[in-house]
């Protein structure tokens, strides 16, 4: 091929291609660890390989996995898991639509554990000799769950199926939303920080959620920081991270564990639909209670002489009068402190609000920096390196800026 010749993208990739299958470098024994393994309706198997510096793509067709499956000594369900060393002999691919490099599997053995399982073992181990996992430091959850803090990610799909499961409920909750990342690098400290922050309110329970990844995207809330927040919480943690087969640290320590973020939210539902249902009982327990001794005095009268047994059957109804006063004494005091607590705790919202209200910021001297169009927020200087217009937003105007050099 001349230097001067001029290839489309498939054109060189086909040349690629054809290179490998003529090198004797296309069929490779190649060891590392399996990450993001996902299998799809089709049959077929996708993961990553890879060790501390490189990763590759590997499929894995629904022939071989099936071959793989029938081995009685090489049990696909324990072998193919994420955190696994194996061995993998494979052909070398290039996957055209992509121009990606990917390798076909087509024998596999296991080598061991990869390093992120022998971390979290090594890690659950620790904390386990702590008591972080012991059941009797766990907290009950309050039957009245009525304010509910959400450490999560706005962005995330699992926020929506929370807030859907609440927003069904017969009964009315508030949510706070404690925004973080939930995967990546320092995503576990921004976890621990909002956590903390929770505890800062007055919230009756607080749920941290994710829906299901890969081991790595699920690793930050295996975080020795995320573990410790969790543990010396105040207010009782629910775990609803991953899906059913995932299980993070984060779900030994806290005080409930769901499988899904789904579950967690519907945990909280059900104890408040049971508090609910357990006082409904109880009042028509006292309505009937009533009712029957009201029926039992007819009788008497009805029965007994009412001259010789007017005056017990007053002093009886007397009594029994007193009683139920008594009882409704005393069912109003619970009712007003009940009124009470929430007053206060919604008092402590509301100056909480005011404070934080983005006007009342501005009046403090701040003011907001926006492109001309107003589309975006400026928050940085590096931001208004290709932008000469700008709007200054105060609490009781906007003023339009040009911004000009330095004489």
């Amino acid at each position: 091929m001349s230097n001067n010749t001029v290839l489309s993208v498939s054109q060189l990739l086909t040349t690629l291609q054809s290179l490998l299958n003529v090198t004797n470098t296309r069929r490779q024994k190649i060891y590392g660890e399996i990450g993001a393994f996902k299998q799809y309706p089709s049959g077929h198997c996708y993961f990553t390989l890879k060790d501390n510096d490189s990763m590759i793509q590997a499929v894995l067709f629904k022939t071989q996995y099936a071959e793989l499956e029938s081995r009685s000594e090489a049990n696909l369900g324990i072998l193919l898991r994420e955190g696994m060393n194996v061995e993998i002999e494979a052909e070398l691919n290039i996957y055209k639509p992509r121009g990606q490099l990917q390798i076909i599997c087509k024998h596999i053995r296991a080598l061991g554990q990869g390093s992120i399982l022998q971390l979290l073992e090594a890690r659950k181990k620790k904390f386990a000799a702590l008591g972080y996992f012991d059941e009797e430091r766990k907290k009950a959850i309050t039957p009245f769950c009525f304010e509910i803090g959400i450490v999560t990610s706005r962005e995330t799909a699992a926020l929506q199926d929370v807030i859907k499961i609440f927003s069904q409920a017969s009964i009315k909750v508030r949510l706070h939303i404690f925004d973080t990342a939930v995967q990546g690098q320092g995503a576990g400290k921004l976890i621990a920080a909002q956590i903390q922050k929770a505890n800062r309110y007055p919230l009756d329970c607080i749920l941290v959620c994710r829906g299901g990844g890969a081991t790595e995207d699920l690793l930050c809330f295996s975080d020795e920081i995320v573990l410790d927040a969790i543990y010396e919480s105040h207010i009782p943690v629910i775990s609803g991270v991953g899906h059913q087969i995932d299980m993070p640290l984060c779900d030994l320590v806290a005080d409930v564990r769901t499988p899904t973020p789904t579950a967690a939210a519907s945990f909280v539902v059900e104890t408040l639909a049971s508090t609910h249902r357990t006082i409904m009982s109880h009042i028509q327990g006292l309505r009937a209670r009533g009712q029957g001794f009201v029926n039992d005095i007819k009788l008497r009268l009805q029965i007994l002489n009412p001259r010789s047994a007017i005056g017990s059957l007053l002093q009886t109804i007397k009594n029994k009068k007193q009683y139920l006063d008594h009882m409704q004494e005393t069912f109003t005091h619970c009712l007003r402190q009940h009124i009470k607590q929430n007053r206060s705790r919604l008092e402590f919202i509301q100056s909480y609000l005011l404070e934080t209200e983005p006007c009342q910021i501005l009046k403090k001297g701040y003011a907001l920096v926006h492109d001309p169009k107003k589309t975006q927020l400026i928050t940085r200087r590096t931001m208004t390196k290709d932008k000469i217009h700008m709007v200054l937003e105060f609490w009781d105007g906007e003023l339009t800026v040009v911004k000009k050099p330095l004489p």
